[in-house]
This record gives structure tokens, C-alpha cells and sequence, in this order.
């Protein structure tokens, strides 16, 4: 079985036509670093989720020894004794919710017209599973749809939930939430709420005492919008499905039962092919340390060659791959030099 790990380098370098190093596009993905710059539409998404504005100044502006995920580490820490934390990190989820969803999609999909490397890899993973047989298993840890938007080359519809595991010769899977998954609240909705476009700063407001579940659904609507359940009539809170972006990452934020399959298929896994992934998420690495641990092959596809190497590097450390090969350059180089299809034919 091929492991396709995704990571936000994999959208950061997604068109093969306006690749990084062709200069600065303010429609691009974003990686972790900018999450928070100084951008027109970022800007009006923290003035409507302000609770979250008094730390703004350091996630934009971070220390040398720090990071994005670093201070979102030690925010998340803090919430246990700090309820106020708990506030500001809701608000945070809503945010990037807001910045990562629809807008930004349609935003970069006017820029690359639908031609992506991910349209390309995912036909070249088809052609390749003609005469392999092999399946594939897909796991991203970015928030935005642009993999939803391109596996129907693997001939996957998603259409709810379930269907992310529903297929047996491709399987995805978001460990980490997607901005157009929610979660059901099971804390009881207020009637003076009905019809009110400030249910999110309600919510925002009483982060600490929210009763989350683990019932999850595609949302594409308004982040104020309550669900009516047509059994009781009642109408039912909707908490974005995003995680944190820290460091450790030491919770996941989808269905259990997709956690439960993946652990299931990783002992198959033979082929490991990590896109823009920095390997940071210490969860997800003890799940492979323990299957398919050492006993596969590795590529790793990174900004450049040095960084490739250091992943790969840090992969070997944690227990996972024994024959690794580095991509020259990014993505789109990858793509374009037939990298990954000499790869899926080892």
C-alpha cells in the first residue's frame, strides 16, 4: 500500500504554472509562518474574531526562537488555568475556518484555472495502480479542500463524512479537521439565539464549558448557522473541526472511527510519499514508529534538497522508513521531472 502524506508545502507549491519561485502571490495558501501576516483579507477576519486580536502582534511578528506553533503551544498550555485562552484559541479556530475556506479557494482557483499537481499526481497514483493493484492511503494535514477538489481523478465522491474511508482502493483521511468539516455541540442552544448571526461569539464567549462531540459533518455554510435536528426539532450548535496548529499536535480532530481504519491500514503500507510535510506531528509519527515502522520506502518532497534530507533525517530518528530519496526541489519540480512516477515503479 502507497502513503501519501500532505503538509501545507503540498498547497503552497500547488500550480505548476505560478510556483513559489516565480514571486509572491497574496491568493497563494499559506504556510504555518503566515498564517497571521498582514493581508487585506486576514485583516477583516481578526476584526470579526477579535477576541483573539491581543495575540495577533506576536504570531505575526515571532521571535527568533519561536515559532507559530510554538506560541499556539504555549497558548494552548496556558488554557487550563486561563479561561481566557480558551476564548481566544475558539476564536483562532473560527478565523482560520474564515481565511482558509471558501474565499481563499476560489481566490487561488482563478489564479491556476484547476490545473494543480495534485490533478497530476493523483492521475499518475491511477495509472500507476493499473498494473500495481496497490491501494492508496491519503492523509492531510491541511485544513483547505484543494485534495477534496482534485480525488475525483481516483474516481472517490465525497459527499459526507463516511465517504473519506468508504472506498477500499483510496481511503483519505484529515487528521487534523478541515475547514469545511464541523462538530456538533451538545450544550443546549439558548431560544433567544434562534435567527442570531453572533451564535459563534456566543460560542467563542463560552469556549471552556462548550460540550464538543464527536459527530462530525461537511458544512459549507455560515460558521453562525445552527443545525435543526428533523427528529426532535431542536436546533443544534456547529464548532469548527480545525486543530490548533502546535508543535506536539497531541490531539486529533476527526472521526474516531477514521482513526481506527487508518490504524488498521497502516501495517499494509510499503511506500511512503511525503508532500510539504515538516513531520512535526509527534501522534501521527508514533502511529507509523509502530506500523509500518522501519520497514518501507521513503520519499520526501520539500521546499529543497537540504530540507528534504533533514526530514528524512528526522523521519529515520523517529522509527519510520529505511530507503529514503530526496526531491530535488518542490512539488511542481517533483511533478514536472517525473520524480514521484520513478518513484511509485521502484
Amino acid at each position: 500500500m502507497l502513503l501519501v502524506v500532505f503538509g501545507a508545502g503540498a498547497s503552497f507549491d500547488s500550480s505548476p504554472t505560478y510556483r513559489p519561485e516565480h514571486g509572491y502571490r497574496i491568493e497563494r495558501p499559506p504556510l504555518a509562518s503566515d498564517l497571521f501576516a498582514d493581508r487585506p483579507r486576514y485583516a477583516s477576519a481578526l476584526k470579526e474574531y477579535s477576541e483573539c486580536q491581543p495575540l495577533v502582534p506576536h504570531l505575526r511578528h515571532p521571535s527568533p526562537n519561536q515559532s507559530v506553533e510554538l506560541l499556539l503551544q504555549r497558548y494552548l498550555e496556558e488554557a487550563a488555568s486561563d479561561p481566557v485562552r480558551h476564548q481566544q484559541l475558539a476564536a483562532i479556530r473560527y478565523y482560520l475556518r474564515r481565511i482558509l475556506g471558501t474565499d481563499l479557494q476560489r481566490e487561488w482557483s482563478d489564479v491556476h484555472m484547476g490545473i494543480t499537481n495534485y490533478k497530476t499526481l493523483f492521475e499518475e497514483i491511477r495509472h500507476w495502480r493499473l498494473t500495481s493493484g496497490e491501494n492508496v492511503c491519503l492523509v492531510t494535514f491541511n485544513y483547505d479542500t484543494m485534495l477534496e477538489e482534485s480525488v475525483g481523478v481516483l474516481g472517490v465522491n465525497l459527499q459526507q463524512i463516511d465517504d473519506y474511508v468508504a472506498n477500499d482502493g483510496c481511503r483519505i483521511f484529515k487528521p487534523h479537521g478541515s475547514v469545511h468539516w464541523m462538530r456538533e455541540l451538545d450544550t443546549p442552544i439558548p431560544i433567544d439565539t434562534f435567527g442570531s448571526n453572533r451564535v459563534d461569539h456566543m460560542f467563542i464567549e463560552r469556549a471552556s464549558a462548550l460540550e464538543i462531540s464527536d459527530r462530525f459533518r461537511i458544512w459549507h455554510g455560515g460558521s453562525s448557522e445552527l443545525l435543526r435536528d428533523d427528529h426532535s426539532g431542536k436546533r443544534i450548535g456547529l464548532f469548527p473541526a480545525i486543530a490548533i496548529p502546535v508543535t506536539t499536535k497531541s490531539f486529533f480532530e476527526c472521526p474516531p472511527a477514521h482513526l481506527e481504519i487508518l490504524w488498521d491500514l497502516l501495517p499494509k503500507v510499503t511506500k511512503i510519499l511525503t508532500i510539504g510535510w515538516r513531520a512535526k506531528e509527534r501522534h501521527f509519527l508514533d502511529m507509523l514508529r509502530q506500523h509500518p515502522g522501519h520497514r518501507c520506502k521513503v520519499m520526501v518532497i520539500a521546499s529543497d534538497q537540504s530540507e528534504a534530507k533533514a526530514i528524512s533525517g528526522e523521519l529515520f530518528e523517529a522509527g519510520v522508513g529505511d530507503n529514503f530519496t530526496q526531491a530535488a526541489q518542490g512539488f511542481s519540480n517533483a511533478i514536472l521531472m517525473g520524480e514521484i512516477e520513478q518513484f511509485l515503479l521502484r
